[in-house]
């Protein structure tokens, strides 16, 4: 190996080679000085005394590898892998070019927002869990959310309103198993704090046909029967504690045959008499009948 000391190469290039103990950069220069090369101070930099490279720095790098441009790894089509490691074995940064897919491999990964090590992140265990953190707010902005590909489990803090919705529009009680309507600390499995109304899943009532002497009470709590007479004995498909409200609109017998519970003899209301029942989960229960004929204007029934 040949070695150059305190000389100067020249050709037609000008100063093409210069070993000298200071850095005096001009155009078309390669200078290897005692600590330092420098091919061109705008293209390559090597920093011997650092361990440094800098490319189209300008200057002296400030890093190990010191990078002032565009970095391209491949070309469109002609893709390679790309991988950071850290400290810690296991866990590394991965631009896989086959799967096309940019990784952050190892148990307990982060991928930080806004500074390293703060509160916004995301975040994977081997166990197949992905956390998303934030330190305020999670800010959603699409306009549908999408869980049907499979049945899902939302498990929430074992703490009164654990989970709520628009300031009490709806609190979910996971301590005690509840849910509160305008209420955030329900006392029962469901309590409703101010006015609510049950109906048909029409949005209205749902009307009785008239050959129909078990009809069911399935999607509703508000019945109308059918315009012409007929006689009811069951209505099917209740829920246990199910109340409904029937309203007749014609003469309409509730016999006792099935399993309504109205007194040991069938009644027969008239056109604008409203039955209330309850279900047990065996028998329809008669809570009140309201005849449209009745004079209230002296008191109650």
């Amino acid at each position: 190996m040949s070695t150059l000391k305190d000389q100067t190469i020249t050709n037609t290039y000008h100063q093409l080679m210069k070993r000298q103990d200071t850095y005096s950069a001009t155009a078309s220069r390669v200078e290897i000085m005692d600590d330092s090369a420098v091919f061109k101070e705008s293209a390559l930099y090597i920093d011997i005394t650092n361990q440094r490279l800098g490319i189209a720095t300008g200057g002296a790098p400030v890093a190990a590898l010191d990078v002032r441009g565009t970095v391209q790894v491949g070309v469109a089509g002609t893709g390679h892998d790309v991988t950071f490691y850290g400290d810690t074995s296991g866990k590394h940064i991965l631009w896989d070019q086959d799967q096309m897919e940019f990784g952050l491999i190892g148990d307990g990964t982060k991928l930080s927002f806004y500074d390293i090590g703060g509160d916004e992140f995301i975040s994977a265990d081997n166990g197949g869990d992905l956390t998303i953190a934030a330190g305020a707010a999670l800010n959603i902005t699409a306009d549908v959310i999408d869980l049907s590909d499979a049945t899902k489990d939302i498990t929430l803090n074992a703490a009164v309103d654990a989970m709520n919705f628009d300031s009490n529009t709806l609190s979910i009680d996971a301590s005690n198993n509840r849910v509160g309507i305008g209420t955030a600390a329900p006392n029962a499995t469901l309590e409703v704090k101010g006015s609510f109304s049950a109906n048909a899943s029409n949005g209205t009532f749902l009307t009785f046909s008239s050959s129909d002497t078990t009809p069911s009470v399935t999607g509703g709590n508000l019945f109308k029967t059918h315009a012409s007479g007929q006689t009811l004995t069951t209505f099917d498909n209740g829920v246990v504690g199910q109340i409904i409200t029937v309203i007749s609109t014609a003469a309409v017998v509730f016999a006792v045959s099935g399993n309504l519970q109205a007194g040991s003899t069938a009644i027969t209301t008239a056109l604008g008499d409203v039955t209330q029942w309850v279900y047990d989960g065996t028998s329809w229960y008669l809570l009140s009948w309201l005849a449209d004929s009745i004079d209230l204007s002296s008191g109650g029934f």
